[in-house]
């Protein structure tokens, strides 16, 4: 966690084969003081362009993904008033209906909230060196 004035960060990139904790992403972005809390999951789909899937495998580069991960959340902390950002990206095999990532925001109001979420997983997409392919 890193933490800036009051306003916190948790990034993680997930290597074990279970599902998301989103439980303790919400506990997190539920500060008492966050009158607004978003949260974006992204779900693995049962097909790819009409073709029944089974998963999706993600790699990773180790070294870069989670800093440049962290450095997105803590863009989002300076950028929009908000005062929680936690976002975790699972890797490995991610079968259908589980979530690959999960962003959670804690904010005052909606407005910053929701688009403090949407930059995270916008740059995550972009910036973030993470890799999937399919499992059919």
């Amino acid at each position: 966690m890193t933490v800036i004035a009051e306003k916190l960060v948790l990034t993680e990139i997930q290597e074990v084969e279970e599902p998301i904790d989103t439980g303790r992403l919400a506990s997190f972005a539920e500060y008492n003081e966050c009158g607004a809390v978003t949260s974006f999951l992204g779900n693995v789909r049962a097909t790819e362009k009409g073709v029944p899937i089974k998963a999706l495998e993600y790699e990773y580069h180790v070294d870069l993904a989670p800093r440049e991960l962290r450095k997105i959340a803590e863009e989002a902390l300076g950028t929009f008033d908000v005062r929680r950002v936690a976002c975790v990206h699972r890797v490995g095999r991610v079968p259908v209906g589980e979530a690959s990532v999960a962003i959670w925001i804690g904010a005052d109001h909606r407005a910053a909230a929701f688009q403090a979420c949407q930059y995270v997983i916008d740059q995550l997409k972009v910036r973030v060196p993470i890799w999937k392919s399919i499992a059919y």
